[in-house]
């Protein structure tokens, strides 16, 4: 095997011995279908753990991890400690499989006991890894880990309005958008078609607002405190809550049924255009998307919330980078060249830092 400095996936640097580095495990096909890295975006990849943290051990792999609750459910899941598991990984990757003796046929196995499409079912999945640098995964997914307050909205969800203290009054419909009158005892009226304005202000697209804060700034409000929470951790813990009253209303299938719709909010739970297991351009094996946290909505626990939003956040980034698991030769069409701009920076200052430390050495 040997030594070597290992290439992260993102940044392209490599990574040494002791350095901070994130593992994703995950599934990819199996090589005798194609390589893996020609698919299309999403079906080259599915991350099946957490976000693995510790040191690069100058072998391929991860060690003095930090332990987690999602690491223990790892650990569990495939029965062996997780630097193993990532050494298996990185082996089964490099088509040395015969390596890992008995445990590939153990790996193989619980991969493929998965409830997956028959497609993936008839191709067959192996076992695969993703390594970052941390400092470089941490700006990834701080990119995206804004306050509700902050986070962009093509239309302004009403409860924003609604928990400002303004009443809602339908006055017709136009291009298939419902009228809105917005009435307050103390702030200004507002007239929504899609968009909502100061009704002096309707239809200059100039002074719409796309954030809770810009419309509190446009209209002289406070912004109510709870939304400066985290909006992914307002969205899981509303999951959870969910799962609660549903269960609740376990018999009643019209309850289920109403409650169940898109409502364009994010999700940990749908498989449907918004949340974490959306069917994006990032998204492959849905069906294996941390599934060693276990079957269903076993993931949905308030010990998992901090790691499971980290592989939330790095999916939202990946999008807005137009990045993809493996190479592929199209993106998407929409491009935040600040965001790049951002991203490269952040590999700069890693790679400033590495250099300035070789220099001392």
């Amino acid at each position: 095997m040997g030594s070597f400095n290992h290439k992260c996936n993102f940044s392209q640097l490599p990574a040494k011995c002791g350095d901070r580095i994130v593992v994703l495990v995950g599934v990819r096909m199996t090589k005798d279908v194609m390589d893996a890295d020609g698919f299309a975006p999403g079906n080259s990849f599915t991350p099946i753990s957490v976000p693995i943290r510790g040191e690069y051990n100058d072998y391929g792999g991860i060690e003095n991890v930090d332990m987690t609750p999602g690491i223990e459910a790892l650990e569990k899941y495939f029965d062996m400690e997780v630097g193993e598991l990532v050494d298996h990984a990185e082996r089964i990757t490099c088509g040395c499989e015969r390596q890992i003796g008995d445990d590939y046929e153990k790996i193989c196995n619980l991969i493929n006991s998965v409830k997956g499409s028959s497609y993936h079912k008839e191709h067959g999945l192996e076992l695969s890894y993703i390594m970052e640098h941390e400092a470089v995964f941490d700006d990834l997914i701080a990119m995206n880990n804004l306050a509700i307050k902050d986070r962009e909205y093509w239309r302004l969800p009403h409860r924003f309005l609604e928990d400002l203290g303004y009443t809602k009054n339908v006055i017709g419909e136009h291009n298939h958008y419902e009228v809105i009158k917005w009435t307050h005892d103390n702030l200004p009226e507002l007239k929504e078609e899609c968009y909502v304005w100061k009704t002096k202000d309707f239809n200059d697209y100039g002074k719409t607002s796309h954030t809770l804060a810009d419309l509190c700034e446009y209209i002289g409000a406070e912004v109510p405190e709870k939304y400066n929470e985290k909006y992914y951790e307002e969205r899981f813990k509303a999951d959870i809550a969910f799962l609660r009253e549903k269960e609740q209303h376990s018999g009643d299938i019209d309850w289920i049924f109403r409650h169940s719709e898109d409502n364009n909010e994010y999700s940990f739970l749908r498989h449907a255009e918004f949340g974490l297991f959306h069917r994006g351009e990032n998204s492959g094996c849905t069906e294996y998307l941390i599934c060693s946290l276990g079957e269903r909505d076993t993931h949905m626990d308030i010990k998992y919330m901090k790691e499971i939003i980290e592989v939330g956040l790095l999916y939202d980034a990946m999008n807005m980078l137009q990045m993809t698991w493996g190479n592929t030769n199209y993106y998407r069409q929409d491009i935040n060249y600040d965001l790049h701009v951002r991203f490269l920076e952040k590999c700069l200052s890693v790679v400033k830092e590495k250099k300035r430390k070789y220099e001392e050495e």
